[in-house]
This record gives structure tokens, sequence and C-alpha cells, in this order.
């Protein structure tokens, strides 16, 4: 294994255990299922009637052996698949999709239609209920919990609840005996930070009040104020405007997802208005009024586009190079993530069919946002998946170092990871140490549903 935990499952005659191969030190980046003999241990691909389109992490038999459920993608773009395992039968379109920001374990339950998938729709992580033929979810009891695993021939479900699931940490630029700090600690989850041109203020997603909202912290101080009231969704990309005054967000909600800039001394939201439709990756550039963001042109392949706030107009491509996920570099450099050649690129972006460079292919999308690159060098969270012993902050240039070592990072590498810089340190967004318990539910199919 690669040091990546994932959720093993037996093939329905028991004569081998699905995994991810991106959980399998080799092949290297490849996409959907291999079998691992019970017998012999030998490797084989599993072929279950779909295509693979890269991070496939988990799989579930229905208990009659004739569908497979397929978790695939990383947050804030989950998604789950369902494939008829008869293939004499055409396959139908799955009515489940990319419609979840983040996706913690899934299960079947007895009769082989519904699942209960854990995930953090409404801004925490519950467990909802989903008819696998018509897509319908619903809550489940309201229950908050993760990793479900209903009982196949009974009406019991069990499922573990954690009180956090990451932190904000912060990291020593250099290889040091500090240890890293908590930030605006609570007993809940905090993720997406943003730091202002300042340094004064310090955006992050936290759900301490039992529903996911941003809050402003002061570091110096370690005061906090939560700044929305939002009913739905977690939002994340936080980026504030270059004087400060503004912070840009996405957040996924049902109608898909949604961008949105915030007025600081009014709290107002606002849709932005951009030259190009289905925007997505949205953030503040360096530049005074700058947006930076991804989408799908007339070829279907995303491209960076750059904008004056207030100018659709002005809209335009900043490279020829297939990217997603701008960031504002040091030195007028644009940085981004190219998903076909899977590294980060950059580009000076002085025309539409401007060339790219290759920055590092040790920066993955698994942890897009878990890097900073400024005038002192390149930094990266790094997990075992990316080739690394051991998790923690690693300076990439010339070659990996280990800066901080990050234990809880190697048990749990697929989380929120986040990377900001804050004066002489990082700002990280990582998994901490947790409680956890398990819970039993008993009469599963009793448990009220809440849409």
């Amino acid at each position: 294994m690669a040091g990546m935990l994932v959720p093993p499952e037996f093939l329905p005659d028991g004569s081998g255990v699905l995994l991810p191969w991106l959980s399998l030190p080799a092949p290297p980046q490849r996409g959907g299922f291999a079998v691992v003999d019970t017998r012999s241990g030998s490797l084989s691909n599993f072929a279950y009637g779909g295509e693979p389109q890269g991070f496939e992490l988990e799989a579930r038999f229905s208990p009659d052996g004739r569908k497979l459920l397929v978790q695939q993608g990383i947050a804030p773009f989950a998604a789950v698949h369902l494939y008829a395992l008869d293939y004499r039968a055409p396959q139908v379109p799955s009515p489940l999709g990319e419609r979840f920001n983040r996706i913690n374990g899934m299960t079947w339950l007895s009769d082989s239609r519904h699942a209960v998938i854990a995930s953090d729709n409404l801004g925490v992580m519950e467990l909802w209920r989903i008819d696998t033929q018509t897509g319908v979810m619903e809550r489940f009891g309201g229950l908050p919990g993760q990793f479900p695993s209903a009982a196949r021939a009974q009406d019991m479900l069990a499922y573990s609840h954690v009180d956090r699931s990451s932190g904000l940490l912060q990291l020593p630029l250099q290889a040091s005996s500090e240890p890293p700090q908590l930030l605006f600690a609570s007993n809940r989850t905090e993720s997406a930070p943003a730091v202002s041109a300042d340094g004064r203020q310090i955006a992050f997603v936290s759900d301490r009040s039992g529903s996911a909202q941003i809050y402003l912290g002061d570091p110096a101080s370690g005061a906090v104020q939560a700044i929305t009231q939002r009913k739905a969704g977690r939002p994340f990309d936080l980026s504030f405007s270059s004087d400060g005054r503004q912070l840009a967000f996405s957040v996924r909600l049902t109608a898909g997802l949604k961008v949105l800039v915030m007025d600081l001394a009014t709290r107002r939201q606002r849709r932005p208005e951009l030259g190009v439709a289905s925007a997505i990756d949205l953030r503040f550039g360096s530049a005074a009024d700058q947006l930076l963001y991804a989408a799908f042109d007339a070829d279907g392949a995303p491209h960076i586009y750059s904008q004056a706030q207030h100018k659709p107009d002005s809209a335009r491509r900043l490279s020829a190079c297939i990217g997603r996920a701008p960031r504002s570099g040091p030195d007028g450099w644009i940085y981004f993530f190219a998903p076909g050649d899977r590294a980060l690129k950059r580009t000076r972006g002085t025309a539409s069919d401007s060339s790219c460079e290759v920055v590092s292919d040790r920066v993955r999308w698994v942890n897009r946002n878990a890097w900073v690159a400024d005038g002192s060098g390149l930094y990266a969270v790094l997990t075992p998946l990316d080739r690394v012993e051991r998790a923690g902050l690693y300076r990439l240039d010339p070659s990996p170092e280990l800066l901080t070592e990050l234990p809880e990072l190697a048990r749990r590498p697929l989380g929120n990871l986040e990377l900001v810089r804050h004066g002489e340190h990082l700002i990280a967004a990582l998994p901490v140490a947790a409680n956890a318990d398990i819970w039993l539910v008993r009469g599963v199919a009793g448990v009220p549903l809440a849409r």
C-alpha cells in the first residue's frame, strides 16, 4: 500500500478484494480499481462497465451483487456513480454524479436500491439516504457521522462520529523543532484559510456553531467572528481582494457550484459579473481588482481566465494550456494545475496562446490548495500518495526537504488540505487529532427522513 487508508471491498464471491489503484505504489497515476486475489495476492484490473476518470476512491457492491457504487473525485468535486454489473443489459446513465462537496464513506442498505452516504452537503458531515434509481437524497435522521456500514441481512447500521476532521495549524517556514500551533481552535472542523495582504485578518470556515460559516480571525488576539449566516453548503476557495475589503469564495449547493464576492464592511454578498459562463475556481488575483478563474471552452477543456472585477468584457484567456485552480504567484506569474499532465504549471499570461512551464509534478490535484509559491521558494504539504516516506510540510526546490512531519496527515491524506503564507509562518488546514465514537442504529427502515 502507498500509505493511504482505504476501505477494501470483497468481491461478491469472496475470491478477491477491491482496492483503488491510487492506493497502490504501482502503476502510478492510474484510475479505477485493482483486484487482489485472496489466494495468490496477484493484482489485476477490475472492469466494471465504466471508464475510470481518475481518483476512484471507494467501491461498494450491492447486497444482491448486481450493482456497484463508486466514489470518485475529491472535495469539493466529489461524485458517486452507479454501474450495473450485468453486462448483457445496457448501462443506464447514473442519476447521481458530481453533486457532493466531500464524501466520507458509503454503504448499501439491504434492499439493494438505497444507499447511505456521509457528506457535508449542508456544511457539516452527516448521513444521507440516496435512492440510486432516482437520485433523490434525504437527510438520514440528521445523524452527524461518517464511514457508515449497514448490515446486509438485518435492519441495522453502524457509523463513526469524529468531533473534528481538520484544524488550522501554524507551521514554521524552516526546518525547526518548533511544534505546529493550533489557531482559532474549537472542537469542530476548520478549513479553507485565507490571509489578507497586510496579514491582519485570517478568513476561514468552521462549523463550531453547528453549521458551516465563514469567520474572520485576528491572529494577534485570537478573536473570531462569524460573517455569514449560511443554511447550506460548506464554502471553499476563500481569497481576499488586494485591498482587503472583499472576500471571494465558492460553495456547492443543490443547484450546483456558486461563486460569490462579499463586501466585508457591509457583509453583502453578490455574484460577480464574469465574462465567461460557468466559471469555477474563482479567486482574487494580486493585481488591484483582478479576478482569476477557470472556464470550459468550446474544446470541452478548462482554461485560465483573468478580468477586472466589474468589467466582464475585459475577460481574456491567459494561456493555450489546459488548467484549473489559478492563483497569483511572485513576479507576475499565474500558477495553475494541468489536470491532464497532473502537474503544477505557471504562465505569464500575455496572450490567449501563451505557453506555460511545469513548476512541479509533486503537487497534484489531490492537494491543489496545499502549496505556496513565493520569492523564498515552493512549499507544499505532501503525503505518501506523493511518493514521500513521511507526510508533512516540504520545501520542494531544488529538491524535496521535509520541514515539519505531520503523522496525522499520513493516516488521513485525503482531507481538505490547504496552505497559505502568513509572515514568517505558513497556515495549513490539515487533519488534527480528534475524538471518535462508533454508533449503532437499530431499525434503519424507521429512521426519520427530512429533505
